[in-house]
């Protein structure tokens, strides 16, 4: 089983996606999650620095970021993958 979390962006306006170069502080919640499922391949998307892979070959798939400024995004990038499918 692959797990594939995905930290989404925020937005800087109502189209622009925040994206960085390298991140200053990280979330705890994909090394919380890895150590919390020991006998799973888990791969972390911080979408704030690289692009999410929505070709994925993933069994599930996780977003942060629902109640927060992130949520917006966080719900796009989950359509779009369902989309896929």
């Amino acid at each position: 089983m692959k797990i594939l979390f995905i930290q989404s962006t925020p937005y800087v306006n109502r189209t622009t996606l925040v994206k960085k170069s390298r991140l200053y502080f990280v979330g705890l919640a994909p090394a919380i999650l890895a150590a919390l499922v020991p006998d799973v391949a888990f791969e972390v998307c911080l979408e704030t620095i690289e692009d999410v892979n929505f070709e994925s070959d993933a069994d599930l798939i996780a977003t942060s970021g629902a109640q927060s400024r992130r949520g917006r995004r966080s719900h796009q990038v989950y359509g779009a993958r369902r989309a896929r499918r």
